[in-house]
């Protein structure tokens, strides 16, 4: 028996939006690792402009901070993409951070659940 080790094969392809350029790379290496294929970007125009021209199982927006814009982003994406999966993420942190997915705030079974868990969860 060899020791070779792998990522799972999830197969899912994730838009990250986030602005913070050091969460978005910890938020992307820690989805690539676990399998999913990411895209990083930095603002809604960018964000509207991938998805113009590639199809994501998962739109992921990190939080900016500032609710009501993050709501914004999230519809004009909804508006111009019908059919694209959003899911925003309410905390600045990396590991715990709740996701608000089609309506409805994603939590694990424990309260310290993590953010690969929380992901995970939107497929």
């Amino acid at each position: 028996m060899t020791g070779n080790i792998t990522a799972p094969q999830v197969s899912k392809t994730i838009l990250l939006l986030d602005a913070d350029p050091l969460l978005s790379c910890e938020r992307a290496r820690q989805l690539i690792t676990h399998g999913y294929t990411v895209e990083c970007v930095i603002d809604t125009g960018m964000a509207s402009a991938r998805c113009a021209v590639q199809a994501y199982d998962l739109v992921l927006i990190a939080s900016s901070g500032h609710f009501s814009s993050d709501m914004r982003t999230s519809a004009e994406l909804s508006g111009q993409y019908p059919l694209l999966r959003l899911a925003l993420l309410l905390s600045p942190t990396v590991s715990l951070c709740p996701l608000y997915l089609d309506g409805v705030l994603v939590l694990p079974r424990e309260v310290a659940g993590d953010f690969l868990q929380r992901v995970s969860r939107a497929f």
